[in-house]
């Protein structure tokens, strides 16, 4: 699988899903897991949104703060999304590529 730009995951983190998705990321991460206590139904091992955090900046990912609030304060001004998912509100974490990733793909 060739390393894409951005990569986007909205559902339930598990580290075998952490490990292919920071792992196929180039530059940007967006995201988002179902923290204890949150409705809806299938949630698996559920965490607080810090416990991800942490987790994805053991490898060279970092937490961007400023645009996973910037990009939260965006989505509120979707009344679909605010009416029909509002937790999703509360999970959404930004994060960047500490070191960029080669240019050059080699195939075998």
């Amino acid at each position: 699988m060739q390393p894409v730009g951005v990569r986007v995951t909205i559902r339930e983190g598990d580290e075998l899903l952490l490990a292919n998705l920071t792992g196929n990321a180039s530059k940007h991460i967006l995201f988002s897991a179902a923290r204890p206590g949150q409705w809806g139904d299938g949630h698996i091992n559920c965490q607080p949104k810090q416990f991800w955090i942490d987790l994805i900046q053991e490898s060279d990912w970092s937490f961007d703060e400023h645009a996973t609030v910037s990009f939260t304060e965006s989505v509120k001004s979707n009344k679909v999304i605010v009416e029909s998912i509002p937790w999703i509100l509360d999970n959404f974490a930004i994060f960047h590529r500490k070191y960029p990733v080669s240019a050059c793909i080699t195939r075998a």
